[in-house]
């Protein structure tokens, strides 16, 4: 029962634990989706804001010229050694590179680009600066990055006549005007397409116009909304609320994104964001539903598992502290037992030990099923007629342990004795059930072969500290019963003290 309780618990906690996280998960994976949109959104923003493809062609003017007067001092002294890169930089006002023949900068005004190595980097780069080293001309790229830095710069390239280097300059275009054209409503258009629950994406700037297109609706934020403008100048960079749009339940998310590069008034623009939450919610109304139908199932098989395996693991956990004819504690339960009551009670406590008396004459005379019988007898008689919570054992073959908690002197384990002996030496009234049935057979056997029961008493800790001494002295007892004659019972306290009188005698 308890662990079918157990079970179904555990099953419960991990359900409860499994359908939490999966409903997490729907809830993490939708807003990642909103910030992929605003991610894609704000991007556009920065490739507009941060000049891509057009360049003046003065800048390329400049460029080539400078190449070519590179390229005349090549030709007077090819020792790229002796070339003051430094100084080349203050001259030209753009940084200079050596690419060699393996697409390695080999000399560079910029230190922090020297022994980059294209053709490992960047494969589709490295031919086509193998192509320009071969064909030979001035050629100029479109906006490009430092590779080491990210910084934005324009790049030109002339290769040397005898086809061994490329002269390369990179001008610094941070602080350049820059133009650049970029189809953003495309952008958004697609993203409303392949997110569903994407409503509308709108991007306005700091006075409220909408940017870049015409709307049904007007081209400037409502004047209900109008006072998020205000939010712009604030330090957060989102803002989330719930209304209504088109007559449907919506959240809207602000972004404020603030351009650095660009110039002028409307620097700062508002991207607002709206998206319904109805695919999350079916989802995590299904997970629910799942959930239900997951902890019922489980729970059937975890019921039906565990009174199965309740089944197979409890006679074998039972047989290992108990004996198996009798059903009393066997002698793991008993060392158990008395080493708890040590560590726990510290206090006083009795042991008796019990052996039968020509039990082996039974055995031979009967058979060892009446001495099986008469086990079972002397078994039960105990359990029927010692005080309820005394712990008994049986330790193989007709030797049976008591333990006794909350004993007072040896006159009260005596009496406890005494009283096992004479009770076994009584007959068994039969009350016609199958344990008095049982108890009555044991006794006609007992008295037939003449069997008693010697009995060793010890007491905790007058006659010993540990399990040890005090099953080696109740033994010692016991067997010194046995030597009397049986059938009686002896303290382990009296026969020492007997000891001691005959040691000093002598």
């Amino acid at each position: 029962m308890m662990m079918t309780l157990f079970s179904v618990l555990l099953i419960l906690l991990l359900s409860l634990v499994d359908m939490n996280r999966m409903s997490q998960k729907l809830i993490e994976d939708h807003e990642t989706k909103i910030e992929l949109v605003e991610m894609n959104i704000v991007q556009v923003l920065k490739d507009v804001d941060q000049a891509y493809v057009i360049f003046d062609n003065s800048i390329a003017k400049v460029m080539e010229k400078n190449s070519m007067e590179l390229l005349e001092q090549y030709e007077k002294n090819s020792n790229f050694n002796e070339w003051n890169f430094k100084a080349l930089k203050n001259e030209l006002g753009m940084d200079v590179y050596i690419i060699n023949n393996e697409n390695t900068i080999i000399h560079s005004s910029f230190q922090k680009d020297i022994g980059i190595n294209f053709s490992q980097c960047c494969k589709e780069f490295s031919e086509l600066l193998d192509d320009r080293r071969i064909n030979g001309g001035f050629t100029h790229d479109g906006v490009d990055i430092q590779q080491k830095t990210g910084e934005l710069k324009k790049f030109s390239y002339l290769p040397t006549k005898d086809h061994q280097y490329i002269i390369e300059l990179g001008y610094d275009l941070q602080n350049d005007e820059i133009f650049n054209k970029f189809n953003f409503l495309k952008t958004i258009e697609e993203l409303k397409e392949k997110y569903e629950f994407i409503e509308n994406i709108a991007i306005y700037n700091n006075d409220g116009y909408l940017i870049g297109e015409s709307s049904p609706e007007g081209n400037r934020l409502g004047v209900d909304r109008r006072k998020y403008l205000e939010w712009l100048e604030d330090d957060e960079d989102t803002l989330l609320f719930s209304d209504t749009y088109k007559g449907k339940d919506v959240v809207y998310k602000y972004v404020k994104y603030h351009s650095a590069e660009s110039r002028g008034h409307s620097t700062t623009r508002l991207v607002e964001i709206v998206y319904n939450e109805d695919a999350v919610q079916e989802e995590l109304s299904k997970n629910k539903l799942a959930f239900i139908f997951q902890f019922v199932g489980t729970l059937i098989l975890a019921i039906i598992l565990a009174f199965l395996i309740t089944k197979m693991v409890a006679k074998p956990m039972y047989l290992a502290f108990h004996d198996g004819l009798t059903g009393l504690k066997n002698r793991a339960a008993f060392e158990s037992e008395v080493n708890e009551v040590l560590m726990k009670h510290k206090k006083k406590f009795g042991m008796l030990l019990l052996d039968l008396d020509n039990f082996k004459v039974v055995n031979d005379a009967l058979g060892h099923d009446k001495g099986d019988i008469l086990l079972k007898y002397v078994a039960a008689y105990m359990k029927q007629t010692l005080p309820e919570g005394t712990f008994i054992a049986r330790f193989g073959g007709d030797e049976f342990a008591i333990v006794i908690e909350n004993i007072s002197d040896q006159e009260e384990l005596q009496k406890i004795a005494c009283f096992i002996i004479d009770a076994l030496n009584r007959p068994w009234i039969n009350d016609c059930d199958s344990t008095s049935e049982l108890l009555s057979q044991g006794n006609k056997i007992l008295h037939s072969k003449n069997v008693t029961v010697s009995v060793g008493g010890v007491l905790y800790p007058n006659d010993g500290t540990d399990l040890e001494a005090l099953y080696k002295h109740a033994d010692d007892a016991l067997y010194y019963s046995k030597s009397l004659g049986k059938n009686m019972y002896m303290y382990y306290g009296a026969l020492e003290e007997k000891e001691r009188s005959q040691q000093s005698l002598s």
